[in-house]
């Protein structure tokens, strides 16, 4: 078998691990998944997200999810020769603290964190690449540690992390869920879910909800992702006063110009079949 099979053995050992969430019902629970070379998610995360994240939402009202999709070779000295899995283990280390996802949307440490997974993504086509500065400088941009996050990304356990319901459980239920609704086998990302709806973003706002046949219904109320989530909350907190939607023109996320950055997004190498 090849190295497609085995990323497949790998996903259906983390499928058999993973207990899923754990954490308790919240009102509404928005999940992301995104790729780590792709631009539309450094988009996303440095808008959108970063607004959403930055509003202080009750934590017990509002959860979130924002995980990249690693498809972990066999083993961890593999991972490490693997630019795409490797390059994705600062933001696991990153993330660690809040895990296991989803988490309260007013957790002291997110809007940090959401400041370091958007900084460390190199876009696909870009002609950057991940050099041995970039997670200095984003941690530093992000106010994070950058020494701790240098020396827990080039150690066994963050691989180990992958297999563990903290990321894995996650991540296997939202694949499970979009694979009962009838979704296709690859899906680029971003992926974003309000609740478990798909919807298409970009990076100032949400335009429509995805259908598992491609097609998009419109939002007949488009608006940004804490828009979207202030939409939803009812009696609605004081961070939502003053929050508007946008000019209700359907616009669809240009999501197939992401297609070359979708290289774990794939449920090829994913799907529990």
């Amino acid at each position: 078998p090849g190295p497609a099979g085995g990323r497949r053995r790998a996903w259906l050992a983390m499928a058999a691990l993973a207990a899923g969430g754990a954490s308790a019902e919240a009102e509404v629970t928005i999940e992301i998944l995104y790729g780590i070379q792709c631009p539309h998610c450094q988009d996303l995360l440095s808008h959108g997200v970063n607004e959403l994240v930055r509003a202080g939402l009750p934590g017990d009202q509002v959860h979130i999810s924002i995980l990249p999709m690693i498809v972990p070779p066999d083993g961890y000295p593999a991972c490490m020769a693997e630019p795409k899995c490797a390059d994705a283990l600062p933001a696991m280390c990153a993330l660690e603290p809040l895990l296991p996802a989803p988490f309260p949307a007013d957790a002291a440490r997110l809007p940090a964190v959401v400041d370091f997974l958007a900084c460390d993504i190199v876009p696909a086509g870009s002609g950057l690449k991940m050099t041995p500065g970039t997670v200095p400088a984003c941690a530093t941009h992000a106010g994070l540690p950058a020494a701790e996050l240098l020396r827990c990304a080039t150690q066994p356990g963050v691989f180990d992390l992958l297999f563990t319901d903290k990321y894995a459980g996650r991540i296997m239920a939202v694949l499970r869920s979009l694979e009962a609704a009838g979704f296709p086998d690859h899906m680029a990302t971003p992926i974003v879910l309000l609740n478990g709806g798909v919807l298409t973003c970009r990076g100032d706002g949400c335009t429509g909800r995805l259908l598992p046949d491609g097609s998009v219904t419109p939002l007949e109320d488009p608006g940004s992702l804490l828009y979207l989530v202030c939409a939803e909350l009812d009696p609605k907190p004081q961070q939502c006063a003053g929050v508007r939607g946008l000019e209700p023109v359907p616009q669809v996320a240009n999501v197939q110009a992401c297609e070359s950055c979708v290289e774990t997004s794939a449920f090829g190498s994913w799907h529990l079949r």
